[in-house]
């Protein structure tokens, strides 16, 4: 009976550091709504969604993880971090979200013009062994941009300000990517070697302009099929969604070895004592 005691002892101490691993899937009867902050000269903000506060101190190239909201009508609200929440709002949108529809919120503009723009993600997974993704520009004062990958054939298509692309399928692997001015074709971003893996989505955000140098972006929306990344928020090279659980047999194996020492050393305590 003791052993099992111990036992127990140790997985009650080892399951709350079990790491949180990946989202569900999405309620059918809900929508997955996330945050995003492009506009390269406003400070950190509050999120509110319906009067409720959401998240807190959202900064500039932030995305949050999604979260799940009924389908329906809301309001949601941006206000400078730390404001009452009966200040007026920085942003106010009322945004109507369709059950199953996953969609990421934006803050978008130079802070005098700060505005919001919503964008319809697809977490739908993409073709056997692709990867895909979107260009969204959020770039201040550029115009419309275009991607080029320099090691394969495909682009994305001319994007205007505040707008996205269509989501495109993508061979897996390590690109160089520039951002390109769609009307001289001059480039305002080279990012060498962006990590692109098989059964993921990614949004390649175009964001600065209003005094901030131009800059690629590159966050998960999904890892598999309407699996939403959680985790710290992505601020680059693929995001920052955590990988998959630790393996079953791994994690059983040391669940076993410390209930072993565990047991050691109350033996050698009941060896001393006696």
């Amino acid at each position: 009976m003791r052993r099992w005691l111990v036992l127990a002892g140790v997985l009650s101490l080892l399951l709350p550091l079990a790491p949180a691993g990946r989202a569900a899937a999405a309620d059918p009867s809900a929508a997955l709504v996330r945050v995003a902050h492009f506009s390269p000269d406003t400070g950190g903000v509050d999120v509110y969604v319906d009067g409720h506060f959401l998240l807190g101190n959202v900064n500039y190239r932030t995305v949050s993880d999604y979260a799940s909201l009924p389908a329906g009508s809301h309001l949601l609200e941006l206000r400078p971090a730390g404001a009452p929440a009966t200040s007026a709002p920085a942003v106010s949108s009322t945004a109507v979200l369709e059950a199953g529809h996953a969609y990421t919120v934006a803050g978008v503009g130079p802070h005098a013009q700060l505005h919001g723009a919503i964008f319809d993600d697809d977490l739908s997974a993409p073709s056997a062994g692709d990867a895909k993704a979107r260009l969204v520009n959020a770039a201040v004062g550029q115009g419309p941009v275009e991607l080029r990958f320099r090691q394969l054939s495909t682009a994305f298509p001319q994007t205007d300000f505040p707008g996205a692309s269509p989501y495109l399928p993508l061979a897996p692997g390590q690109y160089d990517v520039d951002v390109l001015a769609a009307s001289t074709g001059s480039t305002l971003d080279a990012t060498p070697q962006v990590a692109f893996g098989a059964g993921i989505t990614y949004t390649l955000v175009a964001i600065g302009g209003a005094g901030q140098p131009v800059h690629l972006l590159p966050v998960v929306d999904a890892r598999g099929t309407a699996v939403a990344p959680v985790g710290g928020a992505a601020t680059g090279g693929g995001g920052t969604a955590p990988g998959d659980l630790a393996d079953p047999l791994t994690m059983f194996s040391a669940v076993i070895a410390l209930a072993g020492i565990a047991l050691l050393v109350a033996r050698r305590r009941r060896a001393a004592a006696s």
